[in-house]
């Protein structure tokens, strides 16, 4: 319960202080700056990590969670609930700007400065830079350490320094989903709902690419018995080293396949929605891509022995 009320309390002081910033900018006739609202995304991620990092790993971002048990760090017991109260927390903090700012139409809110294409393929690298910076200096899923905070932090300002003038660089659906709603501006909203998921997503094929082995995956000895087992149980034969060997085979190529058809489908997706727009057959493309990918995940998770 106490790492859902960090995760609670931290997306709130998120959207509060972020979205604020530019409430107030616009209020105030411009005197924060865009400089200054890239900063205070910053500096107010940078605060929590190291307020909240010990507690509840300082997510404060659905696609983060998302990705961290993508990433297998992370239990599927609890991303529904973090994930809840990422968006509790958000919709609090919108709720309460608009008790402060009634005047103001948008709240904050993220909206495409052009083409939905461009924003959705923006917010997706973005995202996914942010998360494969995430994955390398915390520790399991929680964001925590003497460099972590000023890192994440750096990044998230960096990246709405140069994008937030195109795409209002998100990388959270939290941040975007709650002034959205309270805004009624929900028009562009799967942009910033989809795009910073799958960038996650992607963040964290970018860190199996990088880093050993056991980073972001689980070996595939963990599918059966490993031959020390069978030493343990004085089971111990050449039938089955032979044996084990074969389904290591068998795994392999199966994850080859699954990788390949989500490489297909996340290609076939950012084509459509750039030649076509949103459409039936581009969401078609995604859930399809995004059934494979769950059922991958699902696939290879550990199973207790």
């Amino acid at each position: 319960m106490k790492k859902l009320a960090a995760e609670f309390i931290g997306t709130f002081a998120l959207v509060f202080a972020g979205t604020g910033a530019i409430v107030v900018n616009e209020a105030s006739g411009g005197v924060i700056t865009h400089l200054g609202i890239a900063l205070t995304f910053g500096l107010i991620v940078l605060t929590m990590i190291y307020t909240l990092g010990d507690i509840s790993g300082a997510h404060i971002n659905p696609a983060v969670t998302i990705a961290f048990w993508a990433a297998r760090r992370f239990s599927a017991r609890q991303v529904v609930p973090y994930v809840l109260s990422q968006c509790a927390g958000a919709l609090t903090a919108s709720l309460s700007l608009r008790l402060l700012f009634p005047q103001n139409a948008m709240l904050g809110s993220t909206v495409p400065a052009g083409p939905a294409a461009q924003s959705f393929i923006l917010e997706g690298i973005l995202t996914a830079g942010l998360m494969f910076v995430i994955l390398g200096v915390s520790t399991g899923a929680r964001e925590k350490g003497i460099t972590a905070g000023i890192v994440v932090g750096s990044v998230i300002a960096l990246e709405a320094l140069f994008a937030g003038p195109i795409c209002g660089a998100s990388m959270n659906p939290a941040r975007s989903l709650a002034p959205a709603i309270v805004s009624g501006h929900l028009e562009t909203l799967w942009i910033y709902l989809v795009a910073p998921t799958l960038g996650a997503c992607t963040g964290v094929l970018a860190c199996r690419c990088v880093r050993e082995e056991d980073c972001c995956s689980n070996r595939l000895a963990d599918r059966h018995i490993p031959s020390e087992e069978y030493s343990r149980r004085g089971m111990f034969s050449f039938a089955a080293v032979k044996e084990e060997r074969r389904r290591e085979i068998v795994w392999a190529v199966v994850r080859l396949a699954l990788g390949l058809i989500q490489i297909v489908g996340a290609t076939a997706s950012v084509l459509l929605l750039i030649s076509t727009g949103p459409s039936r057959l581009t969401l078609f493309a995604v859930i399809v891509t995004g059934l494979f990918t769950l059922g991958s995940r699902i696939l290879f998770s550990p199973r207790k022995r």
